[in-house]
């Protein structure tokens, strides 16, 4: 049988998830199934405690696909998050796949966002879609085009005291700041 004929399946369906967890060269690998499960070269193992998600929503509205996934509280990549958070991202993937079937497909893409303890023996990790990135902000230096730095900023690289101007001021008229000075 394939995928697609067991997920479709009334019956012959044996659902279970593996969870790929990454960040760089890192890999943490577990499953929802109740033994080790060898996928590859891969081996995504059986967490004490089991560990489950609340579900894949796809609503095309990115706050509202966050995944939350229940595993016992010593999960180490929750560990991870325990004090200060990495400074890098921790990507998972999750797999779909039935026993017996050597086929898996990947059914969600995202990032872990926090994690939070809820129980003594309980992590809760909540996730965000890859289509979350889409909603985020792109480039930000783009003030001006032949420099995208702030005026007198580190990076900028003019001096501030170069162009610094000591006078009295002689008149206010609304925002305007009236000297003879300011014209040189």
């Amino acid at each position: 049988m394939s995928f697609d004929s067991r997920e479709f399946s009334l019956d012959d369906g044996a659902p279970y998830r593996n969870y790929q967890f990454a960040r760089g060269v890192m890999r943490w690998l577990y499953t929802s199934s109740d033994r080790d499960r060898a996928v590859g070269t891969q081996i995504f193992r059986t967490v004490r405690g089991g560990i489950a998600d609340d579900g894949i929503r796809q609503t095309g509205e990115a706050s509202v696909e966050l995944l939350k996934i229940t595993a016992p509280a010593d999960l180490e990549v929750a560990s991870l998050f325990r004090g200060v958070p990495p400074s890098s991202e921790i990507a998972l993937t999750i797999f779909d796949r039935h026993e017996g079937e050597s086929e898996q497909v990947v059914s969600w893409v995202g990032s872990i966002q926090s994690v939070s303890w809820p129980k003594r023996d309980q992590a809760q990790l909540v996730c965000q879609p890859l289509s979350a990135r889409m909603t985020m902000q792109g480039l930000r230096q783009g003030w001006e085009p032949p420099c995208p730095h702030a005026l007198y900023s580190v990076w900028c690289g003019v001096n501030r005291d170069l162009y610094r101007i000591s006078a009295l001021i002689q008149g206010i008229t609304g925002a305007a700041i009236i000297n003879g000075a300011f014209a040189g």
